[in-house]
């Protein structure tokens, strides 16, 4: 296995690549090429490299103009800039009139932190204005009432360490609401997880023997965990697509947010 380096290092390693092989490559920087690691292309290329200063306004504007030139566009900057300082430049210069433009945000966005209004409100302002025939990707989401919001306003992917990293402190999430096993409610609870749940885990071992695991530390309680919760996303995702292909996924989305409701018994 290869040394492990920091994804913006990769990213940054991979422009100046990408800059060899294309010479119509430009980049463009908001006074940030040192931590979104463009420095090295600017380097390499400094007649291909724009650094256009605090303005991710006008860093935009110019990468539409540079792509509708035939240029290939990698605007750069701290992702709550790009969005947050520029989405009307994104949607309306780039997204519309469909240029190539390569927009790449680092070091979060609003996904994490922010309320989740604001995080619905821009999506609702940029999604629709992506091509049709291109993914749509919604980076660090989440609940699976956020996955059920994204794929409403037609995300196609997501990811985020929520499941995992829930399961590993003891967070689990069925159809009927979230279980926090350490919770002394299931130490003599011998029901499966989620009964409506086919997983391993849930197949196999009980309430009460999963608050025993997290209760004392043993590891194979943090690996069911993480079992039981991929297992339940990767079904959710399963059921909207069904769902939609259906022509059924308003009626699907009331009954989720139903059983949600109504919590785990």
């Amino acid at each position: 296995m290869g040394e492990k380096i920091a994804t913006r290092a990769a990213y940054g390693d991979a422009l100046v690549e990408l800059g060899g092989q294309y010479p119509d490559l430009v980049v463009l920087d908001a006074d940030l090429s040192g931590s979104t690691m463009t420095k090295g292309f600017a380097k390499a290329y400094p007649d291909r490299f724009f650094n256009m200063g605090i303005a991710e306004g006008n860093m935009m504007t110019v990468a539409a103009g540079l792509a509708a030139a035939g240029k290939k566009a990698f605007a750069n900057s701290f992702a709550i800039f790009a969005s947050g300082r520029a989405f009307e430049q994104v949607r309306n210069s780039i997204a519309y009139p469909h240029l190539n433009v390569t927009v790449v945000g680092s070091h979060g966005g609003l996904s994490v932190g922010e309320p989740k209004e604001e995080m619905l409100r821009i999506m609702d302002a940029i999604v629709h204005k992506l091509p049709d025939d291109r993914p749509r990707y919604l980076m660090g989401v989440g609940t699976p009432e956020d996955l059920v919001a994204g794929v409403s306003n037609g995300i196609d992917m997501f990811d985020c360490v929520m499941p995992t990293r829930n399961a590993r402190n003891g967070w689990l999430f069925t159809r009927f609401g979230d279980v926090k096993i350490k919770n002394s409610r299931y130490k003599n609870d011998l029901r499966p997880l989620d009964p409506t749940c086919n997983c391993y885990t849930c197949r196999n071992f009980t309430r009460a023997y999963l608050h025993h695991l997290h209760k004392v530390g043993e590891i194979l309680g943090a690996r069911l965990n993480t079992i039981h919760n991929l297992s339940y996303y990767l079904n959710l995702m399963q059921e909207m697509r069904d769902a939609l292909e259906a022509g059924t996924f308003e009626a699907w989305k009331a009954q989720f947010a139903a059983d949600r409701a109504r919590g785990i018994e």
